[in-house]
């Protein structure tokens, strides 16, 4: 059981007509804001960032904090610019690139179809994991004029480094360093490669949690909790990126705009199969259409070769 998600999943979903009915209740509930959505194999897993996790086993498991993260990273993006000569390419996107590719970054994969990323919670592993509970996230996006974009987005530069961006000049003046450890954007980089499309995938992207004096309701420990709140510490020991947990069945109030408010589910490890067949009989959506590019081909090949694929070897 994951301690931080497990109290806002409500009750478990066991079947291909609970799943249906839980995503048309968060997209009501959500009204006319947009949401992305994740999901995960294995639903005791926290929500971090691949190069989160890497630095954090680096430092056996140590508390990482914002300035650890973006040192960290600053340096891997320096020495491939270095070593390889990237320049023509934005930082941001170069982070994209990377992540496509396999290298630990902060962004978080996500997807605006809820059906692609329920196939990733589900997705046959023939391991042990198959016998876990998947977790399905849903996050809210929305438009904020405080959102960096155009020019600012498009920076070589860090656009999260805000000395260097307070220096060049082009940050909005809404742009902060609480603000980017309090929140989470929704990116979609340009459709570069196949596989974008076809998750219709983007990033989660935001600075490393933080708690400040007014965002101490972000972090209840539970929907019934009233004074018990996660430390900071605690919170970043579960997520990378900052959101306020909501349970499924309330709507989140019009004023909760510090923070985007987030819900989850728990998908029974006994649901997997039939979740699956019925995502890929009737939606298309398997490791072909989910990962159509030369890689993907490679890599779901290699992982069928490995279990024995009795089609394979016949």
């Amino acid at each position: 059981m994951n301690d931080f998600f497990s109290p806002w999943e409500g009750r478990i979903v066991d079947s291909w007509a609970e799943v249906q009915g839980a995503i048309e209740g968060i997209v009501k509930k959500s009204g006319s804001r947009a949401l992305v959505w994740r999901g995960q194999v294995n639903a005791d897993w926290n929500l971090h960032s691949s190069l989160y996790r890497y630095l954090k086993e680096q430092k056996g498991g140590g508390d990482i904090t914002e300035d650890n993260l973006l040192k960290f990273e600053k340096r891997i993006v320096n020495h491939i610019r270095k070593q390889w000569r990237v320049s023509d390419i934005t930082y941001l996107q170069l982070l994209a690139q990377l992540q496509h590719y396999g290298a630990p970054t902060r962004l978080i994969d996500v997807s605006l179809n809820p059906y692609v990323a329920v196939w990733m919670a589900v997705e046959f592993q023939r391991s042990h994991l198959d016998g876990k509970d998947g977790r399905l996230f849903a996050f809210h996006t929305s438009d904020d004029s405080s959102i960096p974009s155009g020019e600012f987005l498009g920076n070589y530069e860090c656009p999260w480094d805000f000395k260097v961006m307070n220096e060049s000049g082009v940050v909005p003046e809404m742009w902060t360093r609480e603000k980017w450890t309090r929140d989470i954007w929704f990116w979609r980089p340009p459709a570069y490669n196949e596989r974008i499309s076809a998750q219709y995938s983007g990033f989660l992207v935001g600075g490393v949690p933080n708690r400040y004096s007014d965002t101490q309701g972000f972090y209840r420990k539970a929907p019934s909790s009233k004074n018990e709140y996660w430390r900071a510490e605690e919170v970043r020991s579960f997520t990378s990126v900052s959101i306020k947990m909501v349970q499924r069945g309330r709507k989140p109030k019009a004023g909760e705009t510090k923070a985007r408010p987030a819900f989850t589910l728990r998908i029974s490890a006994k649901a997997k199969r039939e979740i699956r067949d019925r995502l890929e009989r009737t939606f298309m959506i398997n490791s072909s259409t989910v990962y159509p590019d030369a890689p993907g081909m490679a890599s779901e090949i290699k992982k069928a070769l490995d279990r024995k694929d009795p089609e394979l070897l016949k």
